[in-house]
């Protein structure tokens, strides 16, 4: 109040908007001038955007070479079930330890760890299988 009677006091301006174009949002603690902007070398095939030479991040386990070419070509079955952790840790050691037949045959079936029934999950599975998906 008696600062309003001494006369116009300094305006206290707001602070920027921010906003992002992330799926998952995150609060920026540095300006995104000041950022440097990326030098990755971006590639398309298939109608899909590829950063050439990037590194993925220590959590992406990977895929058995099956369900990785199918992943690449988005062709069936690429069950949902597969996108667990868990699950692809112990495909990727299972895929590693057992002997398989080189054939063209033996190519089109897959013949590694089962993977679950996707009517099987519960709604949390599900959702942090999405979630891993996308």
């Amino acid at each position: 109040m008696l600062a309003a009677m001494d006369g116009p006091a300094e305006s206290v301006s707001k602070p920027p908007v921010l906003r992002t174009v992330l799926a998952t949002p995150v609060l920026l603690t540095v300006k995104p001038d000041v950022v440097p902007k990326s030098s990755i070398l971006t590639k398309r095939e298939h109608g899909l955007i590829h950063a050439v030479g990037a590194v993925s991040s220590h959590h992406d386990v990977g895929f058995t070479p099956y369900f990785d070419e199918n992943i690449k070509a988005l062709k069936a079955p690429i069950p949902l079930t597969i996108f667990n952790n868990d699950w692809k840790k112990r495909a990727i050691k299972a895929h590693i330890t057992f002997r398989h037949v080189k054939s063209a045959e033996a190519e089109r079936a897959y013949k590694g760890l089962a993977y679950a029934s996707e009517w099987t999950q519960t709604h949390s599975d599900w959702t942090i299988n999405h979630r891993n998906f996308t």
